[in-house]
């Protein structure tokens, strides 16, 4: 059983999907599965197995930050239960990240296999046990080959999982491959800054690709928004973004000092828009969006290097 995305803000929906197997790992169709949230709602408390053996339900976050468990129970004979978290965070006040309201998110939830502090660390091989037919699959790999990123000690990437601002540092400074001086950290939050992430950090601030907030803080472990990741990509490819419109459907909801890197980001192919051409920039990146993000950055910096040489 899983949720997608594995964290969201609060009121916000997931989807919770699972599959019912017997002991020869057969799927069973037709079935009926009994679930409940300790926090939240659930668009039905059963649901039935289609003729994989799947189930699908709507979860809508809490409006209080959080862990809320979801509990499946197959009434068979024995019974069987099954059991995951989603984050829920607290939602941005539409400040902005290097000068706004700090997002303070709850704790993150304890993960067999994996070091807390180091939430992305080298798995066994290149081939990621979770990442089959996944739309980002080629990207990951791609990813992963370039040293962008890595996977889990258990071999999965878990690519809904959600990417804190310090995650997201260590994966551009990794795609741009940054080898310069690192700064010395003076944020107030500069001791929640992991060991695993505060050269990374320390380098992007010195590149001046990441600030903190009005009250110098970093939020390290706070999620990143489409719009903070847009802000910083702009920085990353030295663009001055000065658009007053970034032409998605819902431009009235991107923070003002979004807009202008929003736009650049559409123009240059990086960041489109969803579902209906909206931006939705309180929305947080997940691991494979992020990986599919930066890819389609480093495509734009070689065309920019490239047109640069037909100058010459």
């Amino acid at each position: 059983m899983q949720a997608a995305p594995s964290a969201v803000w609060t009121g916000d929906e997931a989807t919770v999907t699972g599959i019912v197997t017997d002991r020869d790992r057969l799927p069973v169709s037709g079935v009926t599965v009994e679930l409940a949230a300790s926090s939240g709602s659930i668009q039905t408390s059963k649901a039935t197995t289609d003729a994989n053996g799947r189930f699908s339900v709507r979860f809508t976050a809490p409006s209080t930050a959080g862990e809320a468990t979801i509990t499946a129970v197959l009434s068979a004979t024995p019974s069987v239960t099954g059991k995951i978290s989603v984050s829920v965070y607290e939602r941005p006040n539409g400040g902005n990240p290097n000068e706004g309201t700090p997002v303070t998110p709850p704790a993150k939830p304890d993960e067999p296999n994996e070091d807390p502090d180091e939430p992305d660390v080298p798995s066994t091989g290149r081939e990621f046990s979770d990442i089959a037919g996944h739309w980002a699959q080629a990207s990951i790999m791609e990813a992963a080959k370039k040293g962008i990123i890595t996977g889990y000690p258990d071999g999965s990437f878990r690519p809904y999982r959600t990417v804190t601002r310090a995650e997201f540092a260590v994966m551009l400074v990794k795609a741009l491959k940054l080898q310069n001086e690192a700064s010395v950290l003076s944020f107030k939050d500069a001791d929640r800054i992991g060991q695993w992430a505060r050269t990374a950090v320390a380098q992007a601030v010195s590149m001046e690709l990441i600030r903190g907030d009005a009250n110098d803080n970093f939020r390290p472990d706070a999620p990143l928004t489409r719009a903070e990741m847009a802000v910083m990509l702009a920085r990353a490819l030295s663009l001055t973004p000065e658009a007053a419109s970034a032409g998605f459907a819902d431009d009235r909801d991107i923070p003002a000092w979004a807009v202008g890197a929003a736009a650049e980001m559409k123009k240059l192919g990086i960041m489109q828009g969803k579902g209906g051409n909206g931006f939705f920039p309180k929305d947080v990146a997940t691991r494979a969006e992020t990986v599919a993000v930066l890819l389609r950055m480093l495509e734009a910096k070689e065309k920019e290097k490239e047109k640069e040489k037909e100058k010459e």
